[in-house]
């Protein structure tokens, strides 16, 4: 069940990204870098969008959650602050929205201490740069993506990394499902996102060995 209220999250969050727009930070890096590919293109989930979310993902205490594509690691930083996971990690290709995450970070850590404001102790937080494709996910118990833009390919390479996972490790991807047999959707709704509305799927990792 959550630890903090999400009226209380919501206020973390305000102060936290007052003034950040991560679809600016965005945009200008791909102008200034030349980078076309719509892949890139930024979005967000809406606070109480990730908080319904999460209560079909049900996290337990001590699980490990990943963000691929955590932009400016908004969605990283609600799952410290809702649920008491023990290790929340964003991964992020572009190094203006990686920066803009360490720093928010790095502010959340000056304000709080090792404490979160509910007073419960800080997870191991961090934002890595790079990209997810290539990254070694296995340990996450939840694994998100806001893919509404990610390419087939981009699923599928999500997907192998997926099938590294433990059995009852759950993913959620936005629009796209997730093209892998060893997970089995156990959810799909539309939900309000940034950009309006986008299809939720969620997924559970089957255990083999229950199977047979």
């Amino acid at each position: 069940m959550p630890v903090m209220q999400i009226d209380e999250v919501k206020k973390v969050l305000e102060d936290l990204y007052d003034g950040v727009k991560g679809t600016i930070i965005s945009c200008s890096e791909r102008s200034r870098e030349n980078i076309t590919s719509s892949t890139y293109v930024y979005g967000e989930a809406e606070l109480h969008s990730i908080e319904k979310i999460f209560q079909i993902v049900d996290p337990q205490p001590d699980e490990v959650f990943v963000d691929l594509g955590a932009g400016v690691g908004k969605q990283v930083l609600t799952a410290a602050l809702l649920y008491d996971f023990k290790k929340v990690r964003g991964i992020e290709i572009l190094s203006d929205l990686h920066k803009t995450s360490k720093d928010i970070l790095e502010q959340f850590r000056k304000k709080y201490g090792s404490k979160l404001p509910d007073g419960k102790e800080m997870p191991d937080i961090d934002f890595l740069k790079g990209n997810f494709l290539r990254a070694d996910f296995s340990e996450a118990d939840v694994a998100y993506m806001c893919s509404t833009c990610y390419s087939e390919e981009m699923m599928e390479g999500i997907a192998r990394g997926a099938e590294h996972m433990k059995p009852g490790s759950r993913v959620v991807t936005l629009t796209k499902p997730l093209p892998s047999d060893q997970y089995e959707e156990i959810h799909h709704e539309f939900y309000p996102m940034s950009w309006g509305t986008s299809q939720v799927f969620i997924y559970k990792k089957k255990d083999i060995n229950e199977e047979k």
